[in-house]
């Protein structure tokens, strides 16, 4: 500065649309990149004439982001990175990953915590550990678009870590990891927000389709995510959680979503709740598969009011493969159910192949086991199906098992499991359990427990319930082969089981064989 005027030096750059300064540093976005500069002062020093200059701005490193004209530039910081993935505290939201695909198209705009340190876009905080200075930045996303990238090992979209950020109005699409997360990871003590956003058509290779939210255990914090007006929808999963993956010491809200469409090659089509806390309100669970949990497969704590549990599918495949839980699967965790309904859901066995026996199919609507609890209340089970898988050649079919509950299903492979349930002004009404046909010279496989079954070790108890209009029908045979049997259109209660009947009505169901209402043991109160 000399008398009051700036001295500048005209550089060329291809579209200079946006600038940042910070400190020391300074970067520029343009047209396919972003230049970061740093102030040497000894190179200040140097120049000519002495004393005249009081900043050098030198270039250090350039950030090629492909063709997204990147307009605001605001500082801030970016956090540690642990494997791949765009950090989610990365200053400018247009910086690319350096991975195949397009990164994220530039927002509408972005925001960051006033408490982070200041620093250019794209710069690095020097925070080293969850626990330092970056764990405090917040990142704010708004209308953009994060599609087409892709990861060697976890995190092909968006990965949050070590700070808070919030998405509005975003897109998450078309990302793939080849392990997990295959749109967004929250990891570690991290909040991250979804407010009016669409998840669609990521894959992952391991879990967590969609969306990965991962607490560390004992040795860092508690993850969150929360989810508001959001639909995650077409997105795929090798092992579990196609569109939502929840774990270790996590919790994950969804409020007025939509989750559908979504599958998994294990468990859990929609979500997947290995451990932590899970809460559904006002939400849909549609058109999801997997082969246990077609719409939600839960090992945590998992909390659903006010929900449509639709037409989810957990299918055995080939190769006479059991599939269990259509709607949802609790597999020793706790479920809490209100309000809601689950409909037209299937636990469809596999079809054996030659020689082998079909698949059971169990617990159309849901499935408990693995010593398990649920509480479902004002809740409708209506027109869900446990269907047998087809035997092979020679080979008799599965069995359908339960077609709206299925209790302590471990006792059918012989495992002990005090799974129980505890039904109060819910229904079964319109559910299905029916027995596989069975191949050629076979017989058919079984059908149990239209509206409900019960087995070894467990327990349920039905509280002013409804239990209506069921259907347990046998298996077709084979030619050669017998029918099977269909017991228990209502309820099939297994030697061992306890049903417990308050205030309750099981009429009107019917059994292709015998005992259409109820099937066993069971006390009235």
């Amino acid at each position: 500065m000399k008398g009051g005027h700036l001295n500048t030096h005209f550089r060329a750059f291809q579209a200079p649309m946006g600038m940042a300064l910070a400190g020391d540093r300074l970067a520029v976005g343009t047209k396919i990149q972003v230049w970061e500069y740093v102030d040497v002062p000894a190179v200040t020093a140097k120049l000519d004439p002495p004393g005249r200059h009081d900043a050098c701005f030198l270039p250090r490193s350039s950030h090629v982001t492909g063709n997204i004209q990147i307009h605001e530039s605001p500082a801030g910081c970016r956090c540690p990175t642990r494997r791949g993935g765009t950090p989610a505290g990365s200053g400018s939201a247009s910086r690319a990953r350096g991975r195949s695909g397009s990164s994220i198209r530039t927002p509408a705009s972005t925001s960051r915590s006033p408490r982070c340190r200041d620093l250019p876009a794209g710069s690095t905080s020097p925070a080293t550990s969850p626990s330092s200075a970056c764990r405090r930045c917040a990142t704010k996303l708004t209308n953009c678009t994060v599609s087409g990238n892709s990861a060697t090992g976890g995190n092909g979209g968006l990965y949050n870590a070590g700070g808070k950020a919030t998405l509005t109005d975003c897109t998450v699409s078309g990302n793939s990891a080849s392990g997990d997360g295959g749109g967004l990871e929250n990891f570690n003590a991290d909040t991250m927000t979804l407010i009016n956003c669409t998840v669609s058509g990521n894959k992952a290779g391991a879990n967590g389709g969609g969306l990965l939210n991962v607490g560390a255990g004992n040795n860092f914090g508690l993850a969150t995510l929360m989810m508001t007006n959001c639909t995650v929808s077409g997105n795929t999963a090798g092992k579990d959680g196609g569109g939502v993956y929840n774990t270790y010491a996590s919790t994950t809200t969804l409020t007025n979503c939509t989750v559908s469409g979504n599958s998994a090659g294990k468990n859990g089509g929609g979500l997947q709740i290995s451990f932590g806390t899970t809460t559904l309100t006002n939400c849909t669970v549609s058109g999801n598969s997997a082969v246990d949990g077609g719409g939600i497969s839960n090992q945590g704590t998992l909390i659903v009011s006010s929900c449509n549990i639709i037409k989810n599918q957990a299918s055995g495949g080939s190769g006479s493969g059991s599939a269990a839980g259509g709607g949802i699967f609790n597999s020793g965790g706790s479920l809490a159910l209100t309000n809601s309904t689950l409909t037209g859901n299937t636990a469809i066995g596999g079809a054996g192949d030659s020689g082998g026996a079909g698949g059971d199919g169990i617990g159309g609507g849901l499935a408990l086991e693995n010593n398990s609890t649920a509480t479902i209340t004002n809740t409708a089970f209506v027109g869900n199906r446990a269907q047998g898988g087809a035997g092979g050649a020679g080979a008799i079919g599965g069995d359908g098992i339960g077609g709206g509950i299925a209790v302590a299903i471990g006792s059918i492979f012989g495992t002990p499991d005090t799974s129980s349930v505890a039904l109060s002004k819910s229904s079964l009404i319109g559910n299905l359990a029916q027995g596989g046909r069975g191949g050629k010279g076979a017989d058919g496989g079984n059908g149990w427990g239209g509206g409900a079954f019960v087995g070894a070790g467990g327990s349920a108890t039905l509280d002013q319930a409804d239990v209506l209009l069921n259907l347990a029908l046998r298996g077709l045979a084979g030619g050669g082969g017998s029918n099977s049997n269909g017991i228990g259109g209502g309820l099939y209660v297994t030697t061992g089981g306890v049903v417990t009947l308050k205030k309750s009505t099981v009429a009107l169901n019917f059994a292709s064989t015998s005992n259409s209402n109820i099937y066993g043991t069971v006390t009235y109160l």
